[in-house]
């Protein structure tokens, strides 16, 4: 199965196959019996309900986690290219990133509008389990304006789009991901008397 949808699909024909007393179904020509169906019903209630990344509520749909109506997270301040942009994370108990949202000045409402609402959609991707890794890959490295020289981060000094400083933050704050960062890491770290 290349989706979740598909093998819901299979899952459905299967439920109501057995709902009709069928002994076997045809699936890519092959015979398959009512005691193998339910074992792959099974199987995959058991996958569904292990993962970390997805939730199903009480109609077997995935569900959305929402965050507590207080939360934790951080605000970084900084500017590309002199463009000021402000991003402010919330955070679920466990400290895993559960919203973003992304504030920028003298833009035009239009271009402010735009990012908000690129921020509700990112965040409510993450309420259903969607991965940061996910969002990571996808938007960092695009480029389109403002881009260039990052003042106010201490750990990136150029982007070449607004995604891509908010993905590469993200990855270093949430994921660990070093790598993004332009600031060689100093081990050697000397005490103080």
């Amino acid at each position: 199965m290349n989706n979740y949808k598909e093998l819901k699909k299979l899952i459905d024909y299967f439920i109501s196959s057995l709902k009709k007393n069928v002994k076997d179904v045809d699936v890519d020509n092959e015979k398959v019996s009512s005691q193998k169906i339910i074992q792959l019903i099974q199987l995959f209630e058991k996958k569904i309900s292990e993962s970390k990344f997805f939730q199903l509520d009480s109609k077997n749909e995935i569900a959305r986690n929402k965050l507590p109506h207080r939360r934790k997270g951080y605000t970084q301040k900084a500017s590309i290219n002199n463009h000021k942009v402000y991003l402010r994370t919330g955070e679920y108990m466990n400290g895993t990133l559960g919203e973003i949202f992304i504030d920028m000045h003298k833009e035009g409402a239009a271009f402010r509008s735009l990012m908000n609402n690129f921020a509700i959609a990112v965040s409510i991707g993450l309420q259903y389990g969607v991965p940061l890794e996910e969002f990571v890959e996808a938007f960092t490295f695009t480029k389109f304006d403002p881009c260039g020289e990052v003042k106010g981060n201490t750990e990136i000094k150029f982007s070449t789009s607004i995604l891509d400083y908010i993905f590469k933050e993200l990855a270093i704050s949430y994921l660990g991901r070093d790598d993004f960062s332009n600031f060689e890491k100093d081990d050697s770290t000397e005490l103080l008397p």
